[in-house]
């Protein structure tokens, strides 16, 4: 089944199964350079765009929160930070997890949900070779 093909789309994708039973996608737009999420209803595809400020989208991991919303770890390649957004109603809220300074991180994101309920993230400084860890708390990265 085709999800989307308007353009070049569907690199770097993550799925993920919400509270309803049904697929869910978050991907990277390479014709636009933004990040998409799609949500299957049960007879068609929902698709929305969640982030478009710059070149946004780059290795996303995808996850439901407890709330049953869901929420989206990628790579803002434009300013290289890593960035977490989260479905809250219809608005998807945009946080910058971690700015990197010089440094080019959020790469080969994973997200999850801990057991209190807060996102953490696992991924990839590119410039300094390094795994890095963020937990919900200012989303300062862990010592």
């Amino acid at each position: 089944q085709t999800v989307d093909s308007a353009g070049f789309v569907g690199q770097y994708t993550s799925l993920a199964f919400g509270p309803d039973g049904q697929p869910a996608i978050s991907y990277y737009d390479f014709t636009n350079g933004d990040l998409k999420f799609a949500r299957f209803t049960g007879t068609t595809w929902n698709i929305q765009t969640v982030d478009s400020a710059g070149n946004v989208g780059l290795y996303t991991s995808l996850a439901f929160g407890p709330d049953g919303q869901p929420a989206i770890a990628y790579h803002d390649f434009t300013n290289r930070d890593l960035k977490f957004a989260r479905l809250t109603g219809s608005t998807w809220n945009i946080e910058t997890v971690d700015t990197g300074g010089t440094a080019n991180v959020g790469w080969d994101t994973s997200l999850a949900f801990g057991p209190d309920g807060q996102p953490a993230i696992a991924y990839y400084d590119e410039t300094n070779g390094d795994l890095k860890f963020a937990r919900r708390g200012l989303f300062a990265p862990a010592p």
